[in-house]
């Protein structure tokens, strides 16, 4: 009987190289759809690492957790709580601290979510996650933040030069590094 893989077996498989787990992936509609599922997920994560791509679907739930916490709750809890997948709740973090920025009544939140997404970034492990990803995820929370702080003070101007600046930095990191994916978030 063919037990139909989960978008976290497809991580692992990927991960391992097990190309006879792959193969069986491949040949199963309802396999391939967990497949796809994972596909979404490091696209959202921006990692290229299937591991940490399936991070976001659990960090959806550990946001949400996160929020209700104070700010200095929510530090400590990221502290002491090795189960937190700091990549993934750090993208999540910079993505809805952008989308609240859409919303006049929650630039606060806004504001809170990129502080916890700093605090996140910068206790992300270089040896894990990978320096240059370590760097561009830093330098992502690092737009983040200043552009809400910007929306907050509600300059529109301060705003576009800050997102001038960030394209520039892009550029250059991607130059560098020489990565298409170096870049803001979507």
């Amino acid at each position: 009987m063919h037990v139909h893989a989960e978008p976290v077996h497809v991580a692992i498989a990927r991960s391992e190289g097990d190309s006879a787990a792959l193969r069986e992936i491949e040949q199963c509609p309802e396999c391939r759809k967990a497949s796809d599922t994972l596909d979404e997920w490091m696209i959202l994560a921006d990692h290229p690492d299937p591991l940490v791509g399936g991070e976001i679907q659990m960090c959806r739930r550990r946001l949400e957790h996160i929020q209700a916490l104070t700010l200095a709750e929510a530090q400590r809890k990221i502290d002491s709580d090795l189960e937190y997948p700091r990549w993934g709740l750090t993208r999540l973090m910079i993505l809805e601290a952008r989308r609240a920025l859409s919303y006049e009544d929650r630039i606060e939140h806004a504001l809170r979510l990129a502080t916890l997404a700093l605090y996140l970034a910068a206790r992300l492990e270089p040896d894990f996650y990978g320096p240059d990803h370590c760097l561009r995820i830093n330098v992502q929370a690092i737009e983040a933040s200043c552009i809400v702080l910007a929306a907050s003070l509600g300059d529109t101007e301060l705003v576009r030069a800050l997102e001038a600046a960030f394209r520039s930095i892009y550029k250059v990191l991607k130059a560098h590094y020489g990565r298409s994916t170096t870049g803001p978030p979507p």
